[in-house]
């Protein structure tokens, strides 16, 4: 009489005895931008600048603008002859017509290029997380606040391991029409090659997850999946 192969158990947690994981996950973090005293300048120079309408007028507008300041640039020159200051004064008036009047499409474009110098900018950062499990809830704490959570059994979550490179990711996905995060738990896959093989292959990470040492990569299966 051929036995039945065991049936696979999950390692039971209580709120007694929770499953506590840490581990870390990139979060975006605002970065203050640089001192840069020079930008509200240049931009102040920019605004003050003449521009001209982005229409056939203000282009024709524009050209007698420029030839205005290369008579001015020429006369300068000239008397620059007998005062170098003058020559060149000359000179830089006669390089200011690349740029004035500006168009006013450019001189939008660059205004907000010089304010966007003085804001803020996010970056993605590691920052501490831990993953809590009671056996009935699932959380993902960022910086000791709550970021995902799920209760994988109620009603029964799916789990998938997909390996990406050389990382192992466990992802417990929610019931189609649940609207809930999927939570996604990364480790190296090779310092786990004993323990799971035949994971699924993926080009990309799957989603956004936390990053656990080997140890708690399989403390999560054997809550989630089956022991191993």
């Amino acid at each position: 009489m051929t036995r039945k192969p065991k049936r696979k158990r999950r390692k039971k947690h209580t709120p007694e005895e929770p499953l506590v994981v840490s581990g870390t996950a990139l979060r975006s973090v605002d970065k203050p931008a640089p001192s840069r005293p020079w930008v509200p300048v240049l931009r102040a120079v920019v605004e003050a600048l003449p521009a001209h309408a982005e229409t056939r007028r203000g282009r024709e507008a524009a050209v007698f603008i420029r030839l205005l300041i290369g008579v001015a640039a020429v006369m300068m020159v000239t008397k620059g002859r007998d005062h170098w200051g003058w020559g060149l004064a000359g000179v830089m008036t006669a390089l200011s017509s690349l740029v004035i009047p500006l168009g006013e499409t450019r001189s939008r474009r660059w205004i907000r290029g010089l304010s966007a110098m003085l804001e803020s900018t996010s970056v993605l950062e590691p920052r501490p997380a831990q993953v809590d499990f009671d056996g009935r809830k699932a959380s993902i704490r960022v910086d000791g606040r709550v970021w995902r959570s799920l209760r994988p059994f109620d009603p029964p979550c799916s789990t998938r391991i997909v390996q990406v490179d050389d990382t192992l990711w466990l992802g417990l996905l929610p019931p189609e029409g649940r609207k809930r995060d999927s939570l996604w738990f990364s480790s190296p896959a090779s310092q786990l090659a004993e323990e799971f093989t035949g994971a699924e292959s993926a080009s990309a990470p799957p989603d956004e997850g936390v990053t656990v040492e080997a140890d708690g990569f399989v403390a999560l299966h054997e809550a989630f999946v089956h022991r191993l």
